[in-house]
């Protein structure tokens, strides 16, 4: 604005210096005219006496006085016409200037209306940034809690095997200790079960052979009771000869 300013200044000046040289130029050429229009006046006149000299001179004067009038008139219709000029350049100046200032307010606008839509904008990417990267961070969060429940299943299942195996290891233990205490027991059993048939054996044995010698004694007692009776039947025999000898003799 102040550039403008001094432009029109500047331009101001320039027409004001150029109406006076014009006017310096236009006044000696007019009064050239008019000097070249009273030489023709004089030689028209040179016919007459030169007692009309004076007459001459008058009118010479006053056709000076009006010529000045008429310069003077032609001088202010130029400076009008300059001012004028000056008006509706200065009147297209200041519309070219609003022009353009109207044009710079629109184009400031459009260019806030622009850096508004582009703040915007970044805004909105911002925005979605951020909700991008929170929506990786939660499925990384997801992720890494899904991976520490599958660890601890797994972590589980591997004691669980454990365990199954201990059990089974201890259900083996135990099952091998029964196994050699029923071992133990059955070969305690047998042991028993031989002793028990060798004493019982050796019971029927004892048994057998009491039988044996009773049986024995039986025999001797009727063997003996048997030599008995033979030999009270030879003494009963012997006492019945006896007698029959005794009758005979």
């Amino acid at each position: 604005m102040i550039a403008s300013h001094v432009s029109r200044i500047k331009f101001v000046h320039c027409t004001l210096f150029t109406s006076r040289e014009i006017r310096n130029l236009v006044r000696p050429g007019i009064v050239s005219a008019s000097r070249g229009r009273n030489i023709d006046n004089n030689n028209d006149d040179d016919v007459d006496d030169d007692d009309d000299d004076d007459d001459d001179d008058d009118d010479h004067h006053h056709h000076d006085h009006h010529h000045h009038h008429h310069h003077h008139m032609v001088m202010m219709m130029m400076m009008m016409m300059m001012i004028m000029m000056m008006i509706i350049i200065i009147m297209i100046i200041m519309i070219i200037m609003i022009i353009i200032i109207i044009i710079i307010i629109i184009i400031i606008i459009i260019i806030i209306i622009d850096i508004i839509i582009m703040i915007i904008i970044t805004i909105i990417i911002i925005i979605i940034i951020i909700i991008i990267i929170i929506i990786i961070i939660i499925i990384i969060i997801i992720t890494i809690i899904i991976i520490i429940i599958i660890i601890i299943i797994m972590e589980e299942e591997e004691k669980e095997e454990e365990e199954q195996q201990q059990q089974e290891e201890e259900t083996q233990e135990e099952k091998e200790v029964e196994e050699e205490e029923e071992e133990q027991q059955k070969e305690e059993e047998t042991q028993e079960e031989k002793e028990v048939e060798k004493e019982e054996e050796e019971q029927q044995k004892e048994e057998e052979t009491q039988e044996e010698k009773a049986v024995e004694q039986q025999k001797e007692e009727e063997t003996q009771e048997k030599k008995e009776e033979g030999e009270e039947r030879t003494s009963y025999n012997e006492s019945i000869g006896e007698t029959k000898r005794k009758k005979t003799n």
